[in-house]
């Protein structure tokens, strides 16, 4: 298959500079600008296939992994319980783009841990002066990708997501705004985990 495109691609080639000369004769013509558009066409397709280029989040997990186990991520901020809330949109990420099998750690030919290494807030608006409306939360995440015998493939650190969440009219309600943010934003970086993760050009 790859030698048909090579063939192809070489016989298009040929073909358009064997026609250079009547395309120029014909550069004020819509018909020059047509072809102007095929030919760029034609590059951009040569180039992408000649570098087997990929979307962000098709290419596959590193090394082929097919296996994985995937560890209850470590809490070093002060937030109780998110460790599962970020574990869990792990799982469910992998689990949805399909190729991969979540098993326990002895059966898995690679194990990702995680670290979320701090959430912090800040506040975003003010309806008065002393009065603040909306406050954002901001999660440093740190994770790795390892085969079944510990060898790195894939690592990052300071992964970072934030979001804004509403302050309600009593402590308990801004808590469970906050908590929202929070899940709300581990769906979003653990996708953004996904596909940089199996990004392959």
């Amino acid at each position: 298959m790859k030698l048909d495109i090579e063939h192809w691609k070489l016989g298009g080639l040929k073909y358009l500079i064997s026609n250079f000369r009547f395309y120029f004769s014909h550069r004020h013509s819509p018909m020059f600008h047509c072809i102007n558009y095929l030919i760029l066409c034609f590059i951009l397709f040569a180039a992408t296939a000649g570098c087997g280029y990929r979307f962000a989040g098709t290419g596959g997990m590193p090394g082929g992994l097919t296996q994985i186990n995937v560890a209850v991520f470590e809490n070093r901020s002060s937030e109780r319980g998110v460790e599962a809330t970020f574990t869990n949109s792990l799982i469910y990420e992998l689990t949805q783009r399909g190729g991969v099998t979540i098993v326990s750690a002895d059966a898995a030919d690679g194990r990702i841990t995680g670290t979320i290494q701090s959430i912090s807030t800040d506040t975003v608006s003010h309806e008065e002066t002393y009065v603040t409306s909306e406050r954002r939360v901001r999660v440093v995440l740190a994770v790795r990708l390892a085969t079944a015998g510990g060898r790195t493939l894939w690592a990052a650190d300071k992964i970072e997501g934030r979001e804004v969440y509403a302050v309600a009219g009593s402590a308990h309600m801004t808590e469970q705004n906050k908590k929202a943010a929070i899940e709300r934003l581990s769906e979003n970086m653990a996708e953004a985990i996904y596909n940089r993760m199996s990004a392959d050009f």
